[in-house]
């Protein structure tokens, strides 16, 4: 009897201990499937972000197939025109530098421009105030966004270089073209040939060519250079003809303010671009290292309201931009690396208020224009730049 009373407390014992062990257990495995919760939670989340990378990345796939459509579509145009110019070289119509009188096409025969039914071939003029409806009324003909000028900038701007055609007879003359150039330095800018509509294909156009080409070499331009869409074969041609060849593209463009936040910043090691205000006195400097034309500079910087911004890496000038805030919009635009026209842009944002969007051209630098395109940036229209000596 002692030693079978002296076992129950141990039994009693051991199978206290074998509930304590199930109750460890059973705590084990609820904390086992807590954490395996936890971790298919933690899947899902995974899973729910791997899908949002594959739309984003698929986003920018079709944004870079866009982007590469564009660019080849660019390159393509380029090379016909390039095709087009080398051709036209070899049977380049020469135009003289004699006066414009009565409507002869200047150095070319007046046969070549089409009389009027009353016999009378169209006269050019020098353009003045008066003549303002004439540009509003032509200057859509562009297509472009430019914003139309007011009669006082017009009087300001482009007056007293700009020229004026009219058809029709003595006392019943009619303002059929408009042209206008400006002068950079010593080259010739035209910055106007607008003919109307009902006007084209006698010879008008290629007349208001040669009185401006006249104007040009009387202010002593050994050059004349002008910009046209590339979609613009008609007046191609005509710029051929002048002895005129593309020597640059360009782009305008249209970006969203947000989608500048996408634009790809600068990683080039070292210090960074310090974005600094543009004095005057710095021009020269900026439109030696940056390829800009320091009279045309200077122009654009006189208008008022207008923002010069640079950026500087050791002093030295390696972005530049002037900002306008009535359109708004960034020219010119210029920047030695892509990386650095995000902060560029950075930096004149706050000086826009509300407006959404800003407007800028690029000019000869393909690379920047593509960085920008793959923001979703729109393009507005491409142009040549198309010049020639005199």
């Amino acid at each position: 009897m002692d030693l079978q009373g002296g076992c129950v407390p141990v039994i009693v014992t051991r199978a206290s201990e074998v509930r304590e062990g199930d109750s460890a257990v059973r705590e084990g495995a609820s904390e086992v499937r807590e954490r395996t919760s936890g971790v298919r939670e933690r899947a899902s989340v995974a899973r729910e972000g791997a899908s949002e990378v594959r739309e984003r990345a698929s986003v920018a796939r079709e944004r870079a197939s866009e982007v590469r459509e564009r660019t080849s579509g660019v390159r393509e145009r380029t090379s016909g025109v390039r095709e087009r110019t080398s051709a036209a070289h070899s049977r380049v119509v020469p135009v003289g530098v004699g006066e414009c009188r009565r409507g002869e096409a200047v150095g070319l025969a007046p046969a070549r421009l089409r009389a009027t039914h009353d016999g009378m071939r169209p006269v050019v003029r020098v353009a003045t105030a008066a003549d303002y409806p004439l540009f509003v009324r032509l200057f859509p003909e562009l297509g472009v966004d430019d914003p139309l000028l007011t009669r006082e900038q017009f009087a300001e701007r482009i007056l007293p270089r700009a020229l004026v055609v009219e058809d029709g007879g003595e006392g019943d003359r009619s303002p059929v073209a408009y042209g206008s150039w400006r002068v950079y330095g010593d080259t010739a800018h035209v910055v106007h040939v607008i003919v109307d509509p009902r006007a084209r294909r006698r010879g008008v156009g290629l007349m208001l060519m040669g009185a401006l080409r006249e104007r040009a070499l009387g202010e002593r331009c050994p050059r004349w250079y002008l910009n046209v869409k590339h979609d613009n074969a008609a007046a191609i041609r005509l710029y051929e003809r002048c002895g005129m060849a593309v020597e640059q593209e360009g782009w305008a463009l249209r970006l969203e303010w947000a989608q500048l936040a996408s634009l790809r910043g600068d990683d080039r090691a070292g210090e960074p671009a310090v974005v600094c205000p543009s004095p005057a006195s710095d021009d020269a400097e900026v439109a030696a290292r940056l390829s800009l034309d320091l009279p045309r500079l200077s122009l654009v910087r006189a208008r008022p309201g207008n923002v010069p911004v640079a950026l500087r890496e050791q002093g030295k000038p390696v972005a530049f931009g002037i900002f306008d805030p009535s359109f708004p919009s960034v020219y010119p635009l210029r920047a030695a690396r892509v990386g650095l026209a995000r902060r560029l842009f950075d930096a004149v944002r706050p000086l826009a208020g509300a407006a959404p969007h800003v407007h800028t051209v690029v000019e000869g630098d393909g690379a920047l224009c593509d960085a920008l395109l793959a923001t979703g940036a729109e393009l507005r229209h491409a142009f040549y730049r198309m010049g020639a000596a005199l």
